[in-house]
């Protein structure tokens, strides 16, 4: 879901907002690509259904929202830097990098509340926005004035979130572990106690019942 989802906002933003001009030829290439993903997936249908492992996790929830709200800034700016750079031949327009960030940060805010509804593969996609968090930030920090860094305030917050997603990982998996072995152990037949019964020469032996 989250590839799908992902090709879709590439090919609709390099298409409508990368300064250049409407380019339906993005369009049907990244259309195209999606019919083959979703004909080449075992389970097409399953794509359509919003299957959950649990209960939603309001702790990722929330820290998901705390980072769309700081990058919501960032994302604008650099998303008029790469319509006005086209126009003005700035380099990293010219080169969609700007374009390029905003859509890393897009697909880091859909990743994040995808994994805050633990549908299928929710801890694989939490694990992977902590690590690019972690990435990112610890960027910010060693390169504060290069062109498009978070700086120094952003890389340390970056940082946060990155430890922040991966601790709320390792304790939602914990808590989905505990709850399976629960619900294994309701399931479990209950216990037959041996019957006891004498033996050719008078003792007793446990025999099943």
């Amino acid at each position: 879901m989250f590839v799908v989802l992902s090709l879709a906002l590439v090919s609709l933003a390099f298409a409508t907002v990368s300064g250049a001009g409407f380019n339906p030829l993005l369009l049907a290439v990244g259309a195209a690509l999606i019919c083959i993903l979703v004909a080449a997936y075992p389970a097409p249908r399953a794509l359509l259904h919003f299957r959950r492992g649990g209960p939603p996790s309001y702790f990722l929830l929330v820290l998901t929202l705390i980072a769309a709200v700081l990058l919501a800034p960032i994302m604008a700016r650099e998303l008029n830097w790469q319509i006005l750079g086209m126009t003005g031949h700035d380099v990293h327009a010219l080169n969609y990098h700007w374009l390029t960030s905003v859509l890393l940060a897009s697909m880091l805010i859909l990743a994040g509340s995808l994994a805050a509804t633990k549908q299928a593969g929710w801890q694989v996609l939490g694990f992977i926005v902590g690590a690019a968090f972690l990435y990112l930030g610890g960027a910010a920090l060693l390169l504060p004035d290069y062109a498009g860094s978070w700086g120094n305030i952003g890389g340390v917050l970056g940082l946060l979130a990155g430890l922040g997603y991966l601790t709320a990982m390792l304790v939602e998996a914990r808590k989905a572990r505990q709850v399976t072995g629960f619900k294994a152990a309701d399931t479990s037949p209950p216990h037959r106690p041996r019957a006891r019964e004498l033996a050719p020469d008078g003792e007793e032996r446990g025999a099943g019942v």
